[in-house]
């Protein structure tokens, strides 16, 4: 039996949220690209009156950032 056994331990950022009452873990750069994806969609709907105002979601980026996030 080989005792030498090397286990890896790179951390991984993680978003963490509850979705139906249970803790999801979701890598970070996965949940950036759906955050930004959902983000880009609501600002194209959008009305010009809105986008007047300055009415838009941010990007992941700029949502941490500001640390919203």
């Amino acid at each position: 039996m080989d005792s030498n056994k090397c286990i890896s331990t790179t951390a991984t950022a993680v978003v963490a949220n509850y979705l139906n009452g249970t803790l999801v873990e979701t890598p970070e750069p996965v949940y950036e690209r759906a955050f930004n994806a959902w983000a880009r969609a609501w600002n194209r709907s959008l009305s010009g009156e809105e986008r007047k105002k300055g009415h838009h979601c941010p990007t992941f980026a700029e949502a941490r950032e500001a640390g919203d996030l």
